[in-house]
């Protein structure tokens, strides 16, 4: 596999496969779709925080399989969960208004911390196939995470995950 990354401890290891050509990759979720039509449509550069709204997730398809997560903060452990779908069971349900840094596996707290700081710098959307192996879960699954932001500075993500079969 090309562009692969490995976050490991002693409680297991986290892989990533990039996909480096989001937009010309051929993976073409109803999300991508909205997210295009923000970005490149009327609202050029930078989506704001406020064209992020149930009413996308709905069309999307996609409001129990996303977080929404505000990560103004400097320190990625205090990026906060605004809004936590009811499919995500990766270690906690439930997480909703908990800060990334209050997840209780050291490995998953330090895969967030890193991921989500190297997309806040991009400022681009990221596609990644993460492969989560541990004593007490396996899964894999494909995580698509959306910048919003202000004034060119990044402020929130939709983060969009769907399970890949084994």
């Amino acid at each position: 596999m090309r562009n692969v990354e490995t976050i490991s401890d002693r409680s297991g290891s986290i892989s990533l496969q990039r996909s480096p050509q989001l937009f010309d990759s051929g993976y073409d979720l109803p999300l991508i779709q909205a997210f295009k039509k923000i970005r490149y449509g009327a609202f050029a550069g930078l989506p704001s925080r406020d064209t992020l709204n149930v009413d996308l997730l709905l069309k999307a398809g996609a409001l129990t399989r996303c977080h929404v997560l505000d990560v103004r903060a400097d320190d990625p452990e205090n990026f906060r969960f605004e809004f936590y779908g009811a499919d995500a069971r990766i270690g906690a349900g439930g997480f909703r208004h908990h800060r990334v840094g209050d997840h209780e596996s050291l490995l998953l707290r330090r895969y967030a911390c890193l991921e989500y700081s190297r997309i806040k710098g991009l400022g681009q959307p990221d596609l990644t196939q993460v492969h989560i192996d541990t004593a007490w879960s396996s899964t894999t699954f494909r995580r698509l995470i959306l910048p919003f932001g202000e004034r060119g500075e990044v402020t929130h993500f939709l983060i969009f995950f769907e399970p890949v079969a084994e």
